[in-house]
């Protein structure tokens, strides 16, 4: 038995030994500043791109288009794109009280909303822009995280609530409005804030951008996309699928 014992602890020591011959590489470039990330925030417990989006955010050196899915409402599944017909396309309807939970924000979408406009402000990280959809939600989003908008586009409402003869319309429209904004906020301090949905970019993807290196397109509310304009055109850069994978990779405590 205490021979199988050696055995097995030999196998384990040689293992972890392996292992840390790996990933010394990587811890090294992080505590030493030698790799990529040297000079920027860096936070032991976050990926290595999330740590790179968004100390990229924070120089504001780059044109980036900053997209958020809005905060958390109520899951009324299927019917919501229906409540979201008569709550944005009624010029004089207004829908009963009844209906807030399927359309607008609960209190915690309301207080997660301003969590993002408190931690934009405690990095500095400012807007050229805030354009929003024209749901509640995103509205109400964009009112309690940036101080209100700039511009509702009916484009970017998510692409479940428009019909199929719409979507290939409402992608090109929106390639064009996207565009047309990074050219007005060229100069401008701050990046492009957008409001909107969590399905409307990964639908029209292949309309919207040239390229794309976004791993997961499924953020959860607040959550969002970085889109950046090149000479090549509009690039989907990162997307960090919560929001507080942005702000742990950056916020420290005060000693």
């Amino acid at each position: 038995m205490s021979k199988k014992i050696l055995v097995f602890g030999s196998v384990v020591f040689l293992l972890l030994t392996f292992l840390a011959g790996l990933l010394s590489p990587r811890i090294f470039n992080l505590e030493a500043g030698t790799g990529p990330l040297d000079g920027y925030s860096v936070s032991p417990n976050s990926d290595l791109d999330d740590i790179f989006w968004a100390n990229e955010i924070v120089k504001d050196e780059r044109e980036l288009l900053l997209w958020f899915r809005h905060g958390e409402r109520e899951k009324w599944t299927g019917t919501v794109t229906v409540f979201d017909y008569f709550d944005v396309n009624g010029t004089d309807f207004k829908y009963p009280n009844s209906w807030r939970p399927a359309v607008c924000l609960t209190s915690k979408g309301i207080a997660e909303s301003q969590l993002v406009g408190i931690t934009f402000r405690e990095l500095g990280v400012t807007a050229s822009s805030v354009i929003t959809s024209p749901s509640c939600r995103a509205k109400e989003t964009a009112i309690e995280a940036f101080g209100g908008y700039d511009e509702s586009w009916l484009e970017i409402l998510h692409a479940t609530a428009v019909t199929t003869q719409q979507q290939q319309d409402f992608a090109a429209r929106l390639r064009n409005k996207i565009l047309k904004e990074f050219n007005i906020s060229e100069g401008r301090k701050g990046h492009i804030i957008v409001t909107g949905h969590g399905n409307t970019l990964p639908f029209y993807e292949e309309t919207l951008f040239e390229s794309s290196e976004v791993k997961d397109w499924n953020v959860s509310e607040l959550g969002f996309i970085v889109i950046e304009k090149t000479p090549e055109g509009l690039i989907a850069r990162h997307s960090f699928v919560e929001f507080y994978q942005f702000a742990n990779a950056l916020l420290k405590y005060k000693e």
